[in-house]
């Protein structure tokens, strides 16, 4: 079994498809690899734009699903604790504000 701090929740559908507890910045990539936008004889702004339109558009057919996600991972953060989570995230989190939530 991995190490306090490095199990993955089975609740979480975000540490299950990603193998992980937090990524860095940037969208994450799924296992395989595959580029999900691969770059084509296009300008870089045509590029980011139409991936900007794509995922508005699978984001608002997918609200009722991302919201139940939504809901379903912030269990997932908050039975883990703040200052967990701020290590896993490597956050600076004020004192003040870890004391608070650990009495809440």
């Amino acid at each position: 079994m991995l190490s306090k701090g490095k199990t993955l929740s089975k609740a979480s559908e975000y540490e299950q498809l990603f193998g992980t507890r937090h990524r860095g910045p940037g969208r994450p990539v799924g296992s395989d690899g595959e580029v999900l936008f691969p770059a084509v004889d296009v300008h870089p702004a045509l590029s980011r734009l139409a991936a900007r339109r794509a995922f508005a558009v699978v984001h608002e057919e997918q609200r009722d699903r991302l919201a139940d996600l939504y809901a379903k991972e912030l269990t997932v953060l908050k039975r883990r604790g703040l200052p967990q989570v701020a290590v896993d995230c490597n956050l600076r989190i004020d004192e003040e504000e870890l004391s608070a939530e650990e009495a809440a």
